[in-house]
């Protein structure tokens, strides 16, 4: 009898936490096995990725400097299949041993070609996905200021050089 009692206390109790879950407001949920309250991941995802895109939207009328030419302007692998085959398989066909990097180069070079409004746009992107990605595995570990802490990352000024940069995608892929 005991055990059906705390058995029925325990059902209770989860469906109160889940009825509440579902009153709260967007930006607050319940967490339903805490009870506590928490931000809703997709606004703040979203959020993180609006301000991210703010903070760095003049990097996308950039043009290409320093070494940009050498990594996507006059890099030969970008233009062909046979340029992916060598970019993974032929050490110095590149600048640097970088094959991640030089075929996200070679997917955006068959999508809009020496454009470089497109590679800052994709440099920016990867910025912001890394910012919330931080921001998720921080609440994951259930460190507080999560949510800080991301937009500390996406908005840091340190990032600059490798977001507005194109040819410093290796730092914001790593």
């Amino acid at each position: 009898f005991v055990r059906r009692a705390r058995r029925a206390a325990c059902v209770a109790a989860g469906a109160e936490l889940a009825r509440r879950a579902r009153r709260a407001p967007v930006l607050e949920r319940v967490d339903l096995e805490s009870g506590a309250a928490r931000l809703a991941p997709a606004p703040v995802a979203i959020g993180i990725l609006a301000v991210t895109l703010v903070a760095y939207l003049p990097a996308i009328g950039c043009g290409y400097i320093w070494d940009d030419d050498d990594y996507v302007l006059e890099n030969r692998t970008l233009r062909s299949a046979a340029g992916l085959q060598r970019i993974w398989c032929e050490i110095g066909a590149t600048p640097q041993y970088y094959p991640m990097v030089h075929t996200s180069y070679w997917i955006e070079y068959h999508i809009w070609g020496l454009h470089p409004t497109g590679y800052h746009l994709v440099n920016i992107l990867l910025h912001a996905l890394n910012a919330i990605l931080l921001w998720k595995i921080l609440r994951l570990l259930q460190v507080p200021g999560a949510f800080l802490a991301g937009l500390l990352f996406a908005l840091h000024p340190v990032h600059v050089e490798s977001v507005a940069w194109i040819t410093e995608r290796k730092n914001t892929l790593s």
